[in-house]
């Protein structure tokens, strides 16, 4: 609940307006909208509502699954993320196992060479990577 405040107060405490830099690549406005098509965004997304009513609608969306549109990609972010996350779930399940085994057999190893260099080695290793 905390990471989803953050999330919709980060954007909300910038400076400047949302629709300023929408079109532009680093920071140069390639198409500036009318005030008309300012008013209708700002109406479309919500942004012309008090922050309490912004806040309750993005909570509300968030609940439903609705994670937004995504303008870099032109997809919905829940739809990108499903796309991504039988690699991602691979990834995590690769690491996880190597992790398992590596940790078992130089855990072992550390047990076996108790109070060896080769411990004291393993021990200072693992106190520094932690």
């Amino acid at each position: 609940m905390t990471k989803g405040v953050i999330n919709f107060a980060l954007p909300r405490m910038m400076p400047g307006d949302p629709f300023m830099h929408l079109s532009g690549v680093d920071g140069e406005i390639v198409e500036a909208y009318t005030e008309e098509q300012h008013q209708y965004f700002m109406a479309y997304y919500g942004l012309d509502r008090p922050v309490g009513e912004q806040f309750i609608t993005y909570i509300r969306e968030l609940s439903r699954g609705n994670l937004g549109f995504s303008y870099y990609y032109k997809d919905s972010v829940s739809a990108i993320i499903l796309r991504r996350l039988p690699w991602t779930l691979l990834l995590v399940s690769a690491a996880t196992f190597l992790s398992l085994v590596l940790g078992v057999f130089l855990g072992s190893f550390s047990a076996w060479r108790r109070g060896h260099w080769q411990d004291r080695a393993l021990y200072l290793t693992s106190a520094l990577v932690d």
